[in-house]
């Protein structure tokens, strides 16, 4: 994406349930982060980044060959990945700090009145051998889609309305389908809202090779 694409897209807040993707939550709080913008990031310490595959993508070998993000937002951590059906790879990486803890209660039936639960948020970066997107639209009252240029690559970005749920990026390049995820849930107390800022995703997308 270059600066004049990242400075003129604004990205309004949304919740969205990705097409492909299922994600139940429970929610008892009606407050709405602030407004998030693709455009120029604040500056960001990255952690190491993690070693990059020996060859390109071959989408007859994600196994072996997946792409791996050459930005990491901070404190963000490869929490290893897994070869999956039809030939796919999805590589799971972990955040730091308390809002994005796990908040389920022991048991479902006992939650405490008030408080937001949600499982654990973290970024998913999913790698499919295919030529069409993994994005196949999404409810317009539910979520934003915008468009963004990547290296060699057309990307859409979907983003809630609301504030809450699933942020995404995807895109297709070399016969490959990538699809990269994080959520925005309501903590409890004052640790405001899990997931990363939109911005953080899309550098992601843009290191990856």
């Amino acid at each position: 994406m270059t600066k004049t694409s990242s400075t003129r897209l604004r990205v309004a807040l949304g919740l969205a349930v990705a097409a492909g993707a299922v994600v139940v939550v429970t929610m008892r709080s009606s407050g709405v982060p602030a407004p998030l913008t693709v455009g120029a990031s604040a500056p960001v310490v990255a952690s190491p980044s993690p070693a990059l595959s020996a060859t390109a993508p071959d989408p007859d070998d994600l196994a072996r060959t997946h792409a791996v993000p050459g930005y990491l937002p901070a404190g963000a951590e490869p929490a290893g990945g897994k070869a999956v059906l039809h030939g796919g790879w999805i590589q799971h990486f972990t955040l730091p700090g308390a809002a994005n803890s796990r908040e389920l209660p022991a048991t479902p039936t006992k939650p405490t009145p008030g408080v937001p639960m949600h499982p654990a948020t973290g970024i998913d970066l999913s790698q499919w051998p295919q030529d069409v997107s993994t994005f196949q639209g999404v409810d317009p009252r539910l979520a934003t889609v915008v468009t963004i240029s990547l290296p060699g690559a057309t990307a859409t970005v979907v983003t809630p309305i609301s504030g809450y749920g699933v942020y995404r990026v995807s895109w297709v390049r070399g016969g490959v389908a990538y699809d990269l995820q994080t959520q925005h849930l309501k903590a409890g107390g004052d640790e405001g809202t899990s997931g990363i800022p939109l911005t953080e995703l899309v550098k992601m997308a843009e290191s990856i090779a």
